[in-house]
């Protein structure tokens, strides 16, 4: 058997405003926080089997889902091999 996720990880460097507590006489004092439209984003594919084999993460190319035609290929040329 073969568990198997998908994540996506972005690096941004918005953060959470009502995370943040400020104090300030003046509001415009607080530094505004810009959110970034295109974050640099990676998806990677992690597997492990039942026999408690890990593969080494596949990084997917810029633009690219694990769709079906990506997991077969991680398929046949990691896991089964």
């Amino acid at each position: 058997m073969v568990l198997s996720d998908e994540k996506i990880f972005t690096k941004d460097k918005f953060t959470n405003r009502r995370n943040d507590r400020w104090i300030f006489l003046d509001p415009d004092e607080v530094q505004p926080v810009m959110k970034t439209q295109k974050l640099a984003s990676v998806m990677v594919l992690a597997d492990i089997t039942s026999e408690r084999h890990v593969m080494p993460p596949h990084f997917c190319k810029a633009r690219e889902n694990v769709k079906t035609d990506v997991y077969l290929k991680v398929l046949t040329e990691v896991i089964v091999p």
